[in-house]
């Protein structure tokens, strides 16, 4: 942003003979990108996976409860490191929620698969949305409401 001082020898400040032009032309560009910002997303438009991990179907498919949202996940791993996955979400419209996970713990170079069942606090506008679609890494979309 520019300065709307200059600085003169001793410390001392006098103000800028053109900063109303600049203060006018700032204001301009900072109202538009300040409406920008009111949308309801909490994540960014192209969702970020993290590591490696794959969403299992079968046998149990991913499932929306009341509070929660459980998936089956698959992951490369080392013994019993326990890896960390966190919930991210968007709302493209006022009806819809996009949901996926994060796998935080970087990948680890181990032969073992680990499969299991996680179960995350479903946040309240993932609850109250009409349609609710769970994404995975490298595969299509998976349809959780209706």
């Amino acid at each position: 942003m520019p300065q709307s001082t200059r600085h003169l020898g001793g410390g001392r400040a006098a103000p800028r003979e053109n900063a109303m032009p600049r203060l006018s032309l700032a204001l301009l560009v900072l109202v538009p990108a300040s409406s920008m910002g009111c949308a309801t997303t909490t994540a960014p438009a192209v969702p970020d996976f993290g590591a490696h991990y794959r969403v299992e179907l079968q046998p149990d498919p991913p499932l929306l409860q009341a509070a929660s949202v459980a998936v089956t996940v698959s992951y490369g791993g080392c013994g019993f490191n326990r890896q960390e996955f966190v919930l991210r979400y968007r709302s493209p419209s006022d009806t819809e929620v996009d949901l996926w996970l994060r796998k935080v713990t970087p990948d680890e170079p181990c032969d073992m698969l680990v499969t299991e069942r996680r179960v995350f606090p479903a946040p309240q506008q993932v609850r109250d949305a009409m349609v609710v679609m769970l994404l995975r890494p490298d595969e299509d979309a998976y349809q959780l409401r209706p």
